[in-house]
């Protein structure tokens, strides 16, 4: 029975630690991909540069769970800690970014066929 598993946690000898304040995602037909970025500056200039440490590959199914707990984790640390509030403008920051990328998706699909 799977209630008799015993699980434990070891970590890879290539284990490490990351920060990150960017995510990205990218979708394909069986996979979602996040990546894991530092939002940085450019010395002499107004660019910005979101500099990738690490993407995450997983199936539509654990990234899904995955929002699932990061979602009461997040609910857990609001209870303990107070609001996270969002800079003004995020949300609809976001929700543009999500709408271009299923417009990109759509005219992705139509070159297809």
């Amino acid at each position: 029975m799977a209630d008799d598993i015993v699980r434990r946690t070891e970590r890879a000898p290539d284990f490490k630690v990351i920060a990150a304040d960017t995510f990205g995602l990218r979708l394909s037909d069986n996979m979602i991909h996040l990546a894991a970025s530092v939002d940085l500056n450019v010395p002499g200039s107004h660019e910005r540069i979101a500099y990738e440490q690490i993407v995450l590959a997983m199936s539509p199914r654990s990234a899904k769970i995955l929002s699932l707990v990061l979602q009461q984790t997040i609910g857990l640390f609001e209870e303990k800690f107070g609001t996270i509030t969002l800079p003004p403008g995020k949300i609809e920051q976001i929700n543009a970014n999500l709408e271009k990328a299923r417009s990109d998706a759509q005219i992705g699909k139509e070159a297809a066929n």
